[in-house]
């Protein structure tokens, strides 16, 4: 699940927490949509599908139940976003966002209602700096 979500001049910042009894094992990816349409934002639906700004990140490694991941732009699992977020506009989070073999996303779940985080406002827009790295995703990650 999203616990949060984050805006600033350096990009989003989302924390996930596996808030299930089991482990989760399975690669799996997080977008995060700014000024998506339509809201909240539907399964196997990237952020560049249905906003004008946004990121992606993927997740590969096992999160014991109860541990949290905070997800950055540039940090590890990134893999990808705009080069500026706005300031003021509805931000999403999605969790397990992207798996076209299935209606549930990558890691099967007893609640997959709660993959979804938002809306936050964005607070601060502005460019990323120069140099932000983005890493090439793994065969683990579902085909985006």
């Amino acid at each position: 699940m999203v616990d949060s979500i984050t805006t600033g001049s350096g990009g989003p910042r989302v924390t996930i927490r596996n808030a299930g009894s089991a482990a989760v094992n399975d690669a799996f990816w997080v977008d995060v949509y700014f000024n998506p349409n339509p809201t909240p934002p539907p399964l196997n639906r990237t952020w560049q599908s249905i906003a004008p700004y946004g990121a992606n990140w993927g997740v590969t490694q096992s999160l014991a139940p109860g541990e949290s991941l905070t997800l950055t732009v540039g940090g590890p699992y990134y893999a990808g976003g705009s080069s500026s977020f706005p300031a003021g506009v509805p931000v999403y989070a999605y969790v397990d966002s992207i798996n076209y073999a299935t209606t549930t996303g990558n890691v099967p779940e007893s609640n997959e209602a709660n993959n979804v985080f938002g809306p936050v406002v964005s607070t601060a827009g502005g460019s990323l700096p120069a140099g932000v790295g983005v890493e090439s995703a793994p065969e683990s990650l579902p085909e985006r």
